[in-house]
């Protein structure tokens, strides 16, 4: 693959990722020294809006970005994407931060954060008595914040007159406080390193400030919907699935460049001692993979770029252009599966011992696969949302 100029800035650190992942995955445990290295490259800046201090880089850039972390060591890709999701989040929210928002900026700051609105929490005057399960909260062993969606009851304050039973709000809280513990329920077979655990929360206060709406989809599409960082105008990127598949795409890429090593006989590739690769069925595996990855990859970067032309042109974002997203998304999600299963026949049996460097990469695929983004019956509803409106 072609270098991109971002890959020479974020090299070092990749180096850094690649050499601490066999002992993070061993160890169920993110190095510090990576997260560290993360954060000198200013990845934390990437998607943050330039007026809030950013670099607030191009769709493109950022799909670049993720694509070689993701080829370094996929845990980091999770970790990181979190932030990646609040900073480019905040940025369409805010003009200047909001009050709880000064420790998130910090350079040595990580995040973490779940989706899905947690019932539970009652407002209280001009606080918000925060209670609730946050499962999945990867990385929350490196953060001091957290970013999640809260469901409160009553019409939200931006929508008066509404009867409105219940409202959405996007809630930031520290992780250090009394009323805070984690609860270690991530044992999974892939991404060891990410910590994935479930955060609870029970009767902690915060100001009601700390809290900004939730926007939906069609409140970004209108035109006269005003946004401080213009990327937030294209929510696809941060809130589908094609972050993460990009990462999935990464590291199908290096499984695919270490086990075309090894079939050519950079291993033991088989019991007669002979390139596994002289064997029709292994090269055709192969190629297999390749067509799979490179065909994905082209069609992520060429939607992406799309994106960055609507941006540079002031052109609306319409719900077709986010379906499309989500479609390579899954797309890709699909091709590094399909491609983990082509180079798995090409390894055969002895490709998979513990010993050898495919075992991790592949469980880590897998595991990221299935992550509730990517899962298929979703995307096909927001796709079809699109194609079939007004019939459910």
């Amino acid at each position: 693959m072609t270098s991109p100029p971002i890959i020479d800035r974020l090299q070092p650190s990749l180096e850094i990722l690649r050499a601490g992942a066999v002992e993070a995955d061993r160890e169920a445990c993110f190095p510090a020294e990576s997260m560290a290295a993360i954060r000198d490259t200013g990845y934390m800046r990437f998607s943050l809006g330039k007026h809030l201090g950013g670099e607030q880089l191009s769709t493109l850039e950022r799909i670049d970005a993720h694509l070689a972390i993701g080829k370094a060591d996929l845990s980091a890709i999770w970790i990181i994407g979190n932030y990646d999701s609040h900073t480019w989040d905040l940025s369409g929210h805010a003009a200047e931060p909001f009050p709880g928002a000064n420790g998130l900026l910090r350079a040595g700051t990580a995040f973490c954060g779940t989706v899905a609105p947690v019932p539970g929490s009652v407002v209280d005057a001009n606080e918000i008595i925060l209670n609730g399960r946050f499962p999945f909260a990867t990385g929350w062993k490196h953060a001091t914040w957290m970013r999640s969606n809260v469901l409160l009851p009553g019409p939200a304050p931006e929508s008066p007159g509404s009867e409105s039973k219940f409202h959405v709000r996007l809630m930031h809280f520290p992780l250090d406080r009394a009323e805070v513990h984690v609860e270690p329920t991530w044992d999974a077979d892939g991404l060891r390193a990410t910590h994935t655990d479930t955060v609870v929360v029970e009767g902690l206060r915060l100001p009601y400030a700390w809290s900004t709406p939730y926007t939906l989809d069609p409140m970004r599409a209108d035109p006269s919907f005003a946004a401080p960082s213009p990327f937030y105008k294209e929510p696809g990127w941060a809130l589908s699935n094609s972050k993460a598949a990009v990462g999935l795409l990464g590291a199908g890429f290096e499984l695919f460049e270490r086990a075309t090593e090894y079939v050519s006989g950079g291993g033991r590739a088989n019991q007669t001692g002979q390139p596994a690769a002289r064997f029709p069925g292994v090269r055709y595996a192969m190629a297999e993979a390749f067509i799979e990855l490179h065909s994905a990859l082209a069609a992520q970067r060429g939607t992406a770029a799309a994106s960055d032309q609507r941006i540079a042109t002031a052109t609306p974002w319409t719900g077709a252009d986010e379906q499309a997203i989500w479609a390579v998304g899954t797309a890709s999600a699909r091709a590094a599966l399909r491609a983990v299963d082509e180079i798995s026949l090409a390894l055969g049996g002895t490709g998979h011992q513990r010993a050898l460097p495919f075992e991790r990469i592949i469980r880590d695929i897998r595991t990221g696969a299935v992550h509730i983004g990517i899962h298929p019956s979703l995307v096909k509803d927001r796709i079809t949302a699109h194609l079939f409106p007004g019939i459910r």
